[in-house]
């Protein structure tokens, strides 16, 4: 069972992951990496308006709004760092089938270049 759930979970991360660079048509994996560093600065700024916001908060005269703000910050805040971690995983994903690619081409064109020999000496 635990594997199964494991499973499961890798499965959801993969069509997570896929879905994400489907919607936002990435034409590269360099625009994937641009797009998690606007990401970051989107949350820097969020967060930097939400920890202002809690100073204010903390006054004894804050109007009643500000931690409706505040919660919002907090949902859009958690919003984008639940995709920044789907383009993490998608990123990385991409590099290790490149990886694997390549690995897998070297073997190829060894084992091609070995089986020339064998026929060679074969002859």
């Amino acid at each position: 069972r635990p594997e199964l759930e494991r499973i499961w979970k890798d499965t959801e991360k993969i069509l997570a992951e896929h879905a994400f660079v489907r919607d936002h048509k990435f034409p590269s994996l360099q625009a994937i990496i641009d797009y998690r560093m606007v990401l970051s600065r989107q949350i820097e700024i969020l967060a930097a308006q939400r920890a202002e916001i809690v100073k204010q908060i903390r006054r004894k005269d804050a109007p009643p709004e500000l931690a409706d703000r505040r919660a919002m910050l907090t949902c859009k805040i958690a919003e984008l760092r639940k995709e920044d971690k789907i383009a993490e995983g998608a990123i990385k994903r991409i590099q290790r089938t490149r990886e694997s690619n390549h690995i897998n081409q070297e073997n190829q064109y060894t084992n091609n270049k070995n089986r020339r020999r064998n026929r060679s000496r074969q002859r």
